[in-house]
């Protein structure tokens, strides 16, 4: 997808604002249904020694989704289907982002953080700040640098 940086070209380099993954499911697609929902989730990933807290740093990302993100994400992909003419997706996105005078939706918040196994202990051993019960996924991978610079390696070399 491509990100408008505010003068008027296209940036391929930058990556779509606002919420990380947005999901979209619906029961029936010709009518709105209260079975239908949105699932957003926060990523974070930690590949390398930090001081950073990348479990805090999801969980935070993932109220700032359900405060603010997750609505000017819907209005971003409203915008962008309408730019590119497609009519079909930007009315789809109008049943979550308007959702007035239709059944009632849900929305659910993750976090997920992918860490290397490496620095399991010391991540989830610290504390951390909750107080919304986002659902936390955290996933432990052996040389999660490695596996990130070869398959980035893969994408370059196959374009």
């Amino acid at each position: 997808m491509l990100h408008g940086n505010g003068n008027g070209k296209e940036d391929r380099d930058k990556a779509t604002p606002f919420s990380d993954v947005v999901g979209f499911y619906c029961e029936d697609e010709k009518a709105p249904s209260e079975n239908d929902f949105i699932v957003c989730v926060e990523s974070k990933m930690k590949a390398t020694k930090s001081a950073k807290h990348r479990i805090q740093e999801a969980i935070d990302g993932a109220n700032k989704d359900r405060l603010t993100r997750l609505a000017k994400t819907l209005i971003w992909l409203e915008g962008r289907y309408a730019k590119d003419g497609n009519l079909n997706m930007r009315k789809f996105i109008e049943r979550y982002s308007k959702p007035v005078g239709k059944k009632t939706y849900h929305k659910y918040y993750k976090a997920f953080t992918i860490i290397d196994k490496e620095f399991e202990n010391a991540e989830i051993s610290k504390s951390i700040s909750n107080a919304d019960s986002i659902a936390i996924i955290v996933v432990t991978m052996e040389e999660l640098k490695n596996i990130y610079e070869c398959n980035l390696k893969g994408i370059i070399e196959s374009v």
